[in-house]
């Protein structure tokens, strides 16, 4: 599985298969696995992107190389995987770590080839995922596009170092469903429940549409059901906190894209939020 670090990777279109994008999977592997068992995923010629955040408060989290090799799961970078690789390779604090469910590292002590084994993955993980398909280039990133050019954003991403400002923005930026949380570092809940309470009230804000792509799929945000801001898709439905797994199918967009942001989704999602949860 060694890989090296490209900001940016490109995806050919699938001629053989379907292309499949899963929302934050926070090591709850074993959901995805039953998912993708009714979509009858067959690896040999569909694919499965992620969004990020494939570990972390999930106990099947210290497995992520075997599901990663399981469902050939190519994935960008998301925050929870930024933290570990600046914790583990960049002197960061443990209470970082901690705070981000991440005991199960302190708990691989004994085991440090394979801690290194995980670092390694992570620390090669891509910004951006661009995949050329039908519809034309549908585009992956954590968190947000934090410019209105995805050519231009792709650009920065390519040219920055790990402190870089769009490298940072890209897998932590909430301000396309938490307007005014531009920077991300604002608690789950509190994100999850201020944006129920917004969409409770009947608040709609569409977004901005994001130029050379035809889409854009994100997570790290929380939301009850996929949400649409622009073309700009949330997968992330919180599947850690009891919500749904969402498993977007590339060719289902379309659809997608011409539902208003608060119509239910049509694609496939396993089970929901039960009443009064929170992130």
């Amino acid at each position: 599985m060694q890989q090296t670090f490209i900001p940016v990777r490109r995806f050919k279109k699938n001629t053989a298969g379907r292309d499949f994008v899963v929302g934050d999977l926070h090591g709850c592997f074993s959901r995805l696995g039953k998912e993708l068992e009714l979509r009858r995923y067959d690896p040999s010629r569909d694919r499965l992107f992620a969004v990020g955040d494939l570990v972390d408060r999930g106990i099947e989290s210290p497995a992520v190389l075997e599901f990663v090799d399981r469902y050939r799961i190519q994935s960008v970078r998301g925050n929870h995987e930024d933290t570990i690789v600046r914790w583990h390779r960049h002197g960061g604090k443990n209470a970082s770590i901690r705070s981000n469910g991440g005991e199960w590292l302190f708990d691989m002590a004994y085991d440090k080839a394979a801690l290194h084994d995980i670092v390694a993955y992570m620390a090669a993980l891509p910004y951006a995922i661009e995949i050329e398909t039908d519809e034309g280039l549908v585009g992956i990133v954590h968190a947000n596009v934090p410019m209105q050019s995805w050519p231009k954003m792709v650009q920065a991403l390519e040219q920055e170092d790990r402190n870089g400002p769009v490298r940072r923005k890209v897998i932590w930026d909430r301000s396309r469903w938490m307007p005014g949380k531009a920077a991300g570092f604002v608690s789950v809940r509190r994100a999850f429940a201020q944006l129920c309470q917004r969409f409770a009230s009947g608040w709609r804000d569409p977004g901005s549409h994001i130029d050379g792509v035809a889409a854009v799929i994100v997570g790290h945000t929380p939301v009850r059901e996929p949400k649409v801001r622009g073309n700009v898709i949330n997968v992330d439905t919180g599947l850690v906190y009891g919500g749904a797994l969402t498993l977007l199918c590339l060719d289902e967009i379309p659809h997608l894209l011409n539902r208003t942001a608060r119509e239910q989704p049509a694609f496939g999602r396993s089970e929901g939020y039960p009443a009064g949860s929170g992130a």
